[in-house]
């Protein structure tokens, strides 16, 4: 995760509207909670269609018909596991539709009958810290003396070439111009771990060492606060800083739009004009961290299909 393979597809999906205005583009995230109802309600209301009382196999053939005749590209965005295509209408076996997925799961691709597979690699070193630098040096805050480009680009080699690594860890370190906070820096962020699985270790020890290095409290709690909502969420803003009032995480309306900005300025949160997003790898680690430390009654936090709880309480 983390590699940019949802950040290639929209680059994909931006020039087929641009240069084959005639293609309908139907643009569908799945992630790990999907259901095929949901999935169906989901391409119907984009091709603008509306279902009654049907049936999954009555809806699918809806959608089928409606497929026919057509020059349709159908995406699906964070498969995570076999998805039958029969229930979305079959559109591989549709002439004039093509589709394409996203996915961690190289097994998933070839379950769904994929006829081609492209691996999205990591940066090199050089694409690396060309993405590192650029994130480091917006705004102008950051003055990039011998000492500090050369621990700038040990912490930037860390990241292993994943792009959203490299933009938050970047982000974080934003207006640092003390060579003692960048080699502190580099030795939280070599003894940082969430002690998770071993293929999960790097890539959340590098989110996590972003998480670390907020210094406002409200910042930290206001974060994974927004992880309470469904993976994939289209957050409002104004929704969630009522939310962040009433529970005391924030003073009033303009220091919650001032946190969620912050937020979004350092990566950690994906923004539109009226909306936050996070990151399914984000949401994964704040929940991780939140079962650490909130004070719930509840065992563990709901990982899927949760709205917004109520929670005060911090170590």
């Amino acid at each position: 995760g983390g590699v940019g393979k949802t950040t290639l597809v929209k680059h994909i999906h931006n020039r087929i509207l641009q240069k084959m205005p005639h293609v309908k583009v139907y643009w569908v995230t799945v992630s790990q909670d999907f259901s095929i109802k949901k999935l169906q309600d989901d391409i119907a209301k984009i091709a603008r269609l509306q279902f009654l009382d049907e049936n999954e196999e009555q809806r699918a053939t809806i959608l089928h018909q409606h497929l026919v005749g057509k020059k349709t590209i159908l995406i699906l965005d964070d498969v995570w596991k076999c998805i039958h295509l029969e229930k979305l209408g079959s559109p591989h076996r549709i002439e004039g539709c093509k589709f394409i997925i996203t996915s961690r799961s190289l097994e998933v691709c070839r379950q769904m009958e994929c006829q081609e597979l492209f691996k999205v690699k990591t940066l090199n070193e050089n694409e690396a810290w060309d993405l590192f630098k650029e994130n480091l040096l917006l705004h102008g805050h950051t003055v990039l003396t011998e000492d500090i480009e050369k621990k700038a680009k040990k912490l930037a080699k860390k990241c292993g070439g994943l792009p959203l690594a490299l933009n938050t860890v970047a982000a974080s370190m934003r207006g640092v111009n003390d060579g003692h906070i960048w080699s502190n820096a580099i030795k939280n962020f070599r003894n940082s771990s969430l002690q998770m699985e071993d293929l999960e270790n790097n890539v959340f020890e590098i989110l996590k060492f972003s998480y670390n290095r907020l210094t406002d409290p409200s910042l930290k709690e206001c974060f994974l606060y927004c992880c309470l909502y469904p993976d994939d969420a289209q957050i409002k803003k104004d929704e969630i800083i009522i939310k962040f009032i009433a529970e005391g995480l924030c003073g009033d309306i303009d220091e919650g739009h001032s946190i969620l900005k912050k937020l979004v300025d350092v990566f950690l949160l994906e923004g539109g004009e009226w909306y936050v997003k996070m990151h399914d790898l984000m949401r994964e680690m704040a929940l991780k961290i939140s079962k650490f430390m909130v004070k719930f009654e509840l065992v563990e936090i709901p990982e899927e299909n949760i709205g917004p709880l109520n929670w005060r309480e911090f170590p």
